[in-house]
């Protein structure tokens, strides 16, 4: 694996030399310019199952950031990540913890572009892009753990022309809430395909080595013309948090529908589930495979807030674990 990673290296390496060889050096004017931007994610919610039928205000993510275009090929971003408590664990509830979620430059020259620092990795950008409702769900592989958001690394992607498309990725694999210590990186692989303007077909794979080697197989297609969105993905881990052989995998559908420039409908439907080890009756997740249920209307007053009133439901495959169902009122704001 190591010698593969210096070969994945040496390959990243060559791409951006040649690149940067290649890139502009003519007399344009440019002016550097940036600007700072904060998110904020919050909501209002009321239990609809069982007994105690608990509600809540909750803010359940800020973003803190500054973007700077330094030069017409290279630009910067550093976002702090402010995340709700029980991010921290099970004995954070009276915490909040923050973290640098974003620290690096990208520098793009034409249809390429290399990514370095701590980086969101790219097998999220597309389908949270498509599923478009991230202030109030996460997208799969984000909700269930099967891969994380930003970590430290590199990405470079070439568009070879309007059809088709590829990122290779080099990344510690630990994600940006912990430190790289083991040597180990997570190498990854995606082809874009792009068969007209409104449809995305994307195939990614990585490879990761620890004490076991695991892989996430992920396939997607997305459509999005004016007034209808919509995604399906696949996810497939292998050895779930270096365990042999316990796998889970499972996919998301999600759709929504713009009646106009304000109101919008989605829904969206996930499946989880894992495989059963022998001598087992039961998956080894079995407890916490299920379904998740999501629905409502979005109304959007001004470009920089969305307000959703949504259901949100867990149904699990155990007959022994009662249903959760959820009313949720959830607010983004970008300012």
């Amino acid at each position: 694996m190591k010698r593969s990673v210096v070969y994945s290296l040496s390959s990243l390496i060559i791409l951006l030399v040649f690149s940067i060889i290649g890139f502009s050096q003519d007399s344009t004017i440019f002016q550097p310019h940036g600007k700072a931007f904060a998110k904020v994610f919050t909501n209002f919610h009321s239990e609809l199952s069982g007994n105690q039928h608990q509600s809540a205000f909750e803010v359940t993510r800020v973003y803190l950031g500054y973007e700077s275009e330094m030069h017409k090929n290279f630009s910067g971003i550093v976002k702090i990540d402010i995340g709700r408590p029980d991010d921290g664990g099970r004995n954070s509830s009276l915490r909040q913890y923050a973290y640098f979620k974003n620290a690096g430059i990208t520098f793009k020259n034409g249809k390429f572009i290399c990514r370095f620092g701590l980086i969101d990795t790219k097998q999220f950008i597309i389908q949270e892009k498509i599923w478009g409702h991230r202030y109030l769900f996460k997208s799969f592989q984000d909700e269930y753990k099967l891969g994380v958001k930003a970590d430290m690394g590199t990405i470079v992607e070439y568009r070879f022309n309007s059809m088709l498309g590829a990122d290779l990725s080099i990344m510690n694999g630990e994600g940006y809430k912990k430190l790289q210590l083991d040597n180990s990186f997570r190498t990854g692989l995606g082809l874009n395909f792009y068969p007209s303007a409104e449809w995305t077909i994307r195939l990614y794979f990585d490879y990761l080595e620890k004490s076991v080697v695991q892989n996430l197989v992920t396939t997607f297609v997305g459509y999005k013309n004016k007034q209808i969105t919509a995604g399906l993905e696949y996810n497939y881990k292998t050895n779930f948090e270096f365990f042999d052989n316990q796998n889970i995998m499972g996919y998301s559908a999600y759709v929504s529908y713009d009646i106009n420039d304000r109101f919008q409908l989605f829904g969206r439907y996930d499946r989880l589930y894992s495989n059963t080890l022998p001598n087992e009756e039961f998956s080894w997740h079995y407890d916490n495979d299920g379904s998740t249920i999501i629905g409502g209307v979005q109304f959007s007053p001004i470009k920089q807030i969305k307000i959703a009133v949504n259901y949100q439901g867990w149904h699990p495959i155990s007959n022994d674990i009662s249903s959760r169902s959820y009313l949720y009122i959830n607010m983004g704001i970008n300012l």
